[in-house]
C-alpha cells in the first residue's frame, strides 16, 4: 500500500485516518469476539454484587497475567481487559460508525473515478 497512488490528496488523506482507525478498533473486535464469561462476585457494604464481564480465556496467556500462589503448585491468572455490557454497546456503536464512514470513503472514490472517466 505504500506505492500506491490516490487519484487525489483529500482520498488519500481519508484512506489513512480509516486505515488508522480500523487499526485501532480491530484489536477491540478480536478481544470481544475471543473472549469468554467471566463473573465477579463481592460485597458493597451489606450488599452482594454479582456482575459478569467479557475476559480472555484461560489459554490467551498473552491476554493475562499469570502468578504462582506462594507456597502452592497453583497458579492465579488476571484478565488484561474485561468488558461490561456498556462497553461492548459502546464497541458496536463505534463499530457501526466506522462501516458507515467506509461506505461513504468507498462512494467517495467511486465518484471520484467516474469523474476521471467522464472527462
Amino acid at each position: 500500500m505504500r506505492n500506491l497512488i490516490w487519484p487525489s490528496e483529500p482520498l488519500a488523506l481519508k484512506f489513512k485516518e480509516l486505515k488508522n482507525k480500523i487499526g485501532q478498533f480491530s484489536g477491540r473486535r478480536n478481544e470481544i469476539a475471543h473472549a469468554i464469561l467471566g463473573d465477579y462476585r463481592g460485597q458493597n457494604g451489606r450488599r452482594k454484587i454479582e456482575t459478569y464481564y467479557l475476559v480472555p480465556p484461560p489459554y490467551m496467556t498473552g491476554k493475562r497475567k499469570i502468578t504462582r500462589i506462594k507456597n502452592r503448585s497453583s497458579f492465579h491468572s488476571t484478565a488484561d481487559y474485561a468488558y461490561n455490557a456498556d462497553d461492548v454497546d459502546f464497541y458496536a456503536r463505534e463499530f457501526l460508525h466506522l462501516l458507515a464512514e467506509i461506505g461513504d470513503f468507498s462512494q467517495d472514490v467511486g465518484i471520484n473515478h467516474a469523474r476521471k472517466r467522464s472527462r
